[in-house]
């Protein structure tokens, strides 16, 4: 491959370099899709308003990458969530086409704390919306209280039974390079708005994130996280 000179271009050339070949194990049932073991509420769906603009350019962002653990009690735009979800969209879709549609995609939660325009509690990213799925102690489910002091928290699941039907034995890899690529995403989409933030590969799922995000361990899996809000 011919390396591109700008290192946001050199970034994605390398992740879409990593994504090919496509398999080719047909559309996957959908009882093996990610989302496939929601229940959710009753509650409506909350629209999402349109995406926050940023403030920074992509290299001032990428010059700026901190790992934060500790977060002041500052609210987050719903508009920025809106940015975060959008940008993992819009990542996947280039770097996996066609993959969601064949019911090998990317699901996420967000555990919002302190987000302006919506009430604290556990939500399921859907198509410019959130769908609630209750309330929830943010400490107890996320284990982690640097986490549970972000003002939200985007976790990224996966289906790795999908991700084998459609690829084979190679199908794991390539779902954890799609979900470490949809919480970069978020990532950076928080950063280039002003924010600060973490992500971790390494989930600790707890009894209460499993009963709370409706998780199992090959259908619904939780792959990465990404917490986001002000430093302290």
């Amino acid at each position: 491959m011919t390396l591109p000179a700008g290192a946001v271009d050199l970034t994605q050339a390398l992740l879409s370099e990593f994504m090919l070949p496509r398999g080719d194990g047909g559309p996957v049932p959908p009882a093996l899709w990610p989302s496939a073991t929601t229940t959710g509420t009753t509650a409506e769906a909350i629209p999402l308003p349109p995406a926050t603009p940023p403030v920074l350019d992509p290299d001032a962002v990428l010059a700026r990458r901190r790992t934060v653990r500790r977060f002041t009690d500052g609210a987050v735009p719903l508009g920025v969530v809106s940015a975060m979800l959008a940008e993992q969209a819009e990542t996947d879709s280039r770097l996996a086409p066609g993959e969601s549609a064949q019911g090998n995609g990317i699901e996420l939660v967000v555990f919002a704390n302190q987000v302006t325009g919506l009430p604290a509690g556990l939500y399921e990213a859907g198509d410019e919306e959130l769908r609630p799925r209750g309330e929830v102690d943010m400490v107890s489910v996320l284990g982690q209280p640097g986490f549970a002091s972000a003002a939200l928290t985007v976790l990224v699941l996966g289906s790795i039974a999908a991700a084998v039907h459609r690829h084979g034995s190679g199908g794991y890899l390539r779902l954890l390079r799609r979900a470490g690529a949809a919480g970069h995403a978020c990532w950076l989409a928080a950063l280039a708005r002003g924010f600060d933030g973490a992500v971790h590969a390494n989930v600790r799922v707890s009894n209460q994130l499993i009963d709370a995000a409706g998780l199992d361990a090959f259908s619904r899996r939780a792959l990465f996280s990404v917490a986001v809000g002000s430093k302290a």
